[in-house]
């Protein structure tokens, strides 16, 4: 069955749009251990291109018409660089998050550290997929390479209206006046040259361990703890966010938590915004309890179907890229970006391959806001910073605050 065209949906066009600004791609990388040829990878990728309608798809855009994925049948790109020594992902993370992907929506970094040594890098439009998806695109691809048989084609590309059974783009703009605009987005191309920079931290299994219990202790959990670490850590670097000062956090939801298009690699998170009151939290532990709080309330699918609706009356606007990018960092500002992934299901042996850890990365609002990822794998967890203006020392000091606290 094929897929193509088909239309996008609120959120697919909300970051397809913002990327043709400035980066805003999703990065997830995966350290392998065992001989990993690039011969078997460009064929395993492309067993794994056919499986998901994402992974050959690219987005056609004309003035006056709604945007569609269509087919891209061009082999997803695969890229092999072998690191200078002494040189880290974040540092390929900054080189590739600066190239974005508005034209290429899914492409592959093979980083070569030794003959059995290896991380794979998936750079992806976030238009098409979220960081849950791409676990699911590397469990596959680790699959393919073992010789694994990966199951049927998908043959759908999902979006939040049809899995809330909300209108779509179409059918809301349909309901609007004769004569009102529709978004021509698209046109210009004015991606921003400035370059992000990237840090990474990887907490040891007895750390994340530690974090964990207390935090059941505490009657919270690892996500309020890190939101608490990432609000305490920030507002003690940068003076202005300190006394009282209300925080903004944004936090993706995931609807497969809901039962929702399990399984399936495409967007499927939405952003839930929380307010930081630090001054009324009083301790670490009873901050992480209030955020957990605040998260629950918006956790639901009222707030979900809330906010497509919301994404809808700001797209059927006539945009051109810039000013859509600058209304949306307006309409819905933050200082912090908090996406924990949580614990990664998927198995660590694929034959002679090992996986041993996972992280992803994502930018999220305008310069200075801090966007912080959250990966757990084998009890280890990766986090990561992206930004433009980044807080020297930030994820140092989420680090230390979750240690003290656990103890």
């Amino acid at each position: 069955m094929n897929v193509f065209p088909k239309r996008l949906g609120a959120f697919n066009q909300y970051f397809w749009t913002r990327e043709l600004v400035a980066a805003n791609a999703i990065i997830f990388w995966a350290e392998l251990e065992g001989v990993l040829e690039e011969q078997a990878l460009q064929s395993a990728l492309a067993l794994v291109q056919a499986k998901y309608p994402l992974l050959h798809a690219k987005v056609e855009k004309k003035p006056g018409v709604m945007p569609s994925f269509v087919e891209n049948l061009t082999p997803i790109e695969l890229r092999v660089v072998e690191p200078e020594k002494g040189s880290d992902i974040a540092q390929v993370i900054e080189t590739d998050m600066a190239k974005g992907s508005d034209q290429c929506l899914f492409r592959v970094v093979l980083l070569r550290y030794g003959s059995v040594r290896s991380t794979l890098m998936f750079v992806a439009n976030h238009a098409v997929t979220d960081a849950r998806g791409l676990t699911f695109i590397l469990r596959d691809l680790l699959l393919a390479l073992n010789g694994e048989p990966l199951g049927p084609p998908v043959d759908t590309i999902m979006t939040h209206e049809e899995l809330l059974n909300e209108p779509s783009m179409q059918d809301f703009i349909q309901t609007l006046p004769p004569g009102s605009p529709y978004p021509a987005t698209g046109a210009a191309q004015m991606k921003s040259q400035r370059s992000a920079f990237a840090a990474t931290e990887v907490l040891h299994p007895t750390e994340v361990s530690a974090v964990l219990n207390r935090a059941r202790e505490e009657q919270t959990t690892v996500q309020g703890a890190l939101m608490a670490a990432l609000a305490i850590s920030a507002s003690g670097i940068k003076t202005e966010w300190r006394d009282g000062r209300v925080l903004q956090m944004l936090v993706p939801v995931d609807l497969r938590r809901f039962r929702l298009g399990e399984g399936s690699t495409d967007l499927l998170a939405h952003p839930a915004f929380v307010s930081i009151h630090q001054k009324e939290a009083g301790s670490f532990w009873e901050l992480a309890r209030t955020c957990k709080r605040s998260l629950d309330e918006l956790v639901t699918l009222d707030a979900a179907r809330a906010f497509i609706r919301q994404s809808h009356q700001l797209l059927a606007v006539e945009w051109e890229p810039q000013a859509f990018f600058d209304a949306t960092n307006a309409g819905l500002p933050h200082e912090l970006f908090m996406s924990n992934l949580g614990d990664v299901a998927i198995p660590d042996g694929y034959g002679a391959l090992r996986l041993q850890k996972v992280g992803f990365s994502t930018l999220s609002g305008p310069a200075p806001t801090q966007s912080i990822c959250a990966a757990t794998f084998q009890g280890w967890m990766s986090l990561s910073l992206v930004s433009y203006q980044p807080l020297e020392g930030l994820l140092q000091g989420m680090r230390q605050l979750l240690a003290e606290a656990s103890l």
